[in-house]
């Protein structure tokens, strides 16, 4: 399972606020479960910290995936076909369900967009 930006920041700020939130008892209900993000959405969470550097820091236990030539493939398979449909997801958005469909994992998102991505789950929390 790949979880996207919003998942990150609800999970961090039900951390800092040490509030049991929807985010952190997802979390826990799937401990035996692999749950990843990737790259961008580390990038994206990390404004809410000092430095970059305290976001990895946070984020160290982790497995963050990086961007490869393989992801954009997927993420531009994935705007062509959205774009054919009428829509679009946003531009981080649709780097994320590019990950998702290159390693073939759901997305761990409350963003009902995803839904309309072709070949990719939703888990929502």
């Amino acid at each position: 399972m790949i979880a996207d930006t919003t998942f990150l920041v609800h999970f961090l700020r039900e951390g800092i606020a040490r509030n049991d939130g929807p985010a952190r008892r997802f979390f826990a209900r799937n401990r035996s479960a692999l749950i990843r993000t990737s790259i961008i959405s580390l990038s994206e969470v990390s404004v809410s910290f000092g430095t970059s550097e305290e976001a990895w820091e946070y984020f160290k236990r982790w497995k963050i995936y990086p961007l490869h030539r393989g992801i954009a493939d997927a993420a531009a398979d994935i705007d062509r076909e959205l774009i054919a449909t009428g829509g679009r997801l946003g531009e981080n958005d649709n780097w994320i369900a590019g990950f998702c469909r290159y390693y073939v994992e759901p997305v761990i998102s409350l963003d009902q967009a995803f839904d309309r991505v072709p070949r990719l789950r939703r888990i929502s929390y």
